[in-house]
């Protein structure tokens, strides 16, 4: 009877990977956006970055220098994977809060932000899909370009070989 109960609450439940949309779509609508995609990394001022690739992921984290240089060995796990689109001035990034002591391990989180200049964006509101909730920065937090050479492997997103993901990613993503 425990059992059932437990099974049927979780068709109560919203699903964890509810409102994660943007994989299904173009990872560009026209007109062409001017920010800078390739060869490096965007860096907020406390510390945290976004590396964007061409098939339509980001990885973020904070940034551990080594010797000086940016060190990626800790960016290898399949966590802090975002998918991110452009549409106009507007860059949105969809991506999943990972607890391990959660009924939903992963929940989805939704950043928004507006082009600012070829190397530069600022991020406006962070919706968190889960608790229904909407955060807005006043002011807008400031993302900066810097170059760097080392990139993690963009294939080890935690959902990239799920067959939701695999069944109805956009075909630019691939």
């Amino acid at each position: 009877m425990f059992l059932y109960t437990l099974a049927s609450c979780h068709y109560l439940m919203p699903s964890c990977i509810d409102g994660f949309e943007l994989y299904k779509g173009p990872i560009m609508t026209p007109p062409k956006s001017k920010l800078k995609i390739i060869g490096g990394a965007y860096k907020a001022e406390n510390g945290s970055f976004e590396i964007f690739f061409l098939n339509g992921k980001s990885k973020n984290g904070g940034i551990i220098l080594k010797n000086g240089n940016l060190d990626f060995t800790a960016f290898t796990s399949k966590e802090n994977w975002h998918e991110y689109s452009i549409k106009g001035d507007t860059i949105i990034f969809q991506g999943f809060n990972h607890h391990t002591s959660e009924l939903c391990r992963r929940w989805v989180f939704e950043t928004k932000g507006l082009i600012t200049s070829d190397t530069s964006y600022s991020i406006i509101s962070t919706y968190d899909y889960r608790n229904n909730s909407k955060e807005i920065y006043n002011p807008p937090i400031s993302i900066t370009f810097f170059p760097i050479q080392i990139r993690p492997d963009s294939t080890v997103a935690w959902y990239q070989n799920k067959s939701w993901y695999k069944e109805q990613v956009h075909p630019q993503r691939k």
